[in-house]
């Protein structure tokens, strides 16, 4: 996987896509970091997602991805501030995401606050 993700990235680097944002990784090995931490069954069913009716799914897409290639971890977060409700579509990707095992969580921030309250559902 890692050596078609550098080719493609050499052979079509900065070229205009509505699916691709080329200032996101300094690299092809920062993709291949992400896609190797994601694992192949997850990115699969993301990708897939999107192919098949990229219009309805192109939004809601969680705010934070973090990932470690060291230990190969990775989470997908969707940021909620005070009295900041999740969208229809931002559940749809949740329940998405629980569907194809994704290590996927909301995260509620307020001011102030240090506690830390993670749940799927508002």
């Amino acid at each position: 996987m890692s050596s078609a993700v550098e080719f493609v990235w050499t052979e079509h680097y900065d070229k205009r896509s509505v699916c691709v944002d080329w200032s996101i990784f300094t690299s092809a090995s920062d993709a291949v970091s992400l896609m190797l931490c994601l694992g192949t069954p997850v990115l699969a069913a993301i990708c897939d997602r999107l192919v098949k009716n990229y219009r309805f799914c192109r939004s809601g897409f969680p705010d934070l991805t973090m990932w470690n290639p060291d230990t190969l971890k990775y989470k997908i977060v969707e940021v909620k501030g005070p009295h900041d409700k999740l969208s229809s579509k931002q559940i749809l990707w949740l329940d998405y995401f629980m569907k194809i095992n994704a290590d996927a969580e909301v995260c509620h921030v307020q001011v102030g606050s240090r506690e830390v309250n993670k749940k799927f559902n508002d």
